[in-house]
């Protein structure tokens, strides 16, 4: 259960739902999409800095004697950055989407200057799942992926919300099955044969093979 709003809550989108930003690079065939906001545990350090910043500066009025204003008006500065620096970190986390369609995954993050980043499917050729004791109790998880070239838009996906569904979804797309029925060439004739027919290939006294024991002519 989320404890902050989501704008973007993480669930399978419909094209026509998603951010305007997104769908213009997506594929016509990418109708449907996994993901949204990352986890707002990524709120958990801002906060805590913020509420620590908070507590020092109420004990810093408390103690200070009533002729240093110029150090009351320092605290009070420094508590304001603080409050700008959480809220706009706040503004970031709203901003910060993930998503997995069937050919890709997109990351997208930045307020002034915006970054979306793609990693093709087809090109993970490795994948690690983290969950933390905190992201076991909250609900995230970190996926670490390893692409086939040595450049890569990204190579983590921190924060994820539902990691275990999600884990899932990316294996299925890895996955996926592939055709049955093969056609495949023969190196030594440009004679085609199709893996997937049951007759029987055998081989010419040379050792080049070629010869299918159906009708030459028509051998499909």
């Amino acid at each position: 259960m989320a404890v902050l709003p989501h704008k973007w809550p993480w669930r399978n989108w419909p094209v026509a739902e998603l951010p305007r930003e997104i769908p213009r690079y997506l594929a016509d065939t990418e109708t449907t999409i996994l993901g949204g906001q990352v986890h707002e545990a990524v709120m958990i350090k801002p906060v805590a800095a913020f509420l620590g910043g908070t507590v020092l500066t109420f004990l810093g009025f408390a103690n200070l004697p009533d002729t240093a204003d110029g150090a009351r008006n320092l605290l009070a500065l420094a508590w304001v950055a603080l409050l700008l620096w959480v809220s706009w970190r706040w503004f970031e986390w709203t901003r910060e989407l993930t998503f997995i369609s069937g050919y890709r995954m997109i990351k997208v993050d930045g307020v002034i200057i915006r970054k979306i980043r793609m990693m093709p499917i087809g090109k993970v050729t490795d994948m690690t799942y983290n969950k933390t004791p905190l992201g076991i109790i909250l609900g995230y998880g970190t996926f670490i992926v390893e692409s086939a070239g040595q450049d890569q838009a990204f190579s983590k996906l921190p924060f994820i919300p539902d990691p275990d569904n999600t884990y899932r979804h990316i294996q299925n797309l890895l996955f996926k099955k592939v055709p049955q029925d093969v056609n495949i060439v023969n190196i030594s004739t440009p004679k085609r044969v199709n893996v997937g027919w049951t007759g029987r290939f055998r081989k010419d006294p040379d050792g080049r093979g070629g010869k299918i024991d159906q009708d030459d002519q028509n051998p499909w």
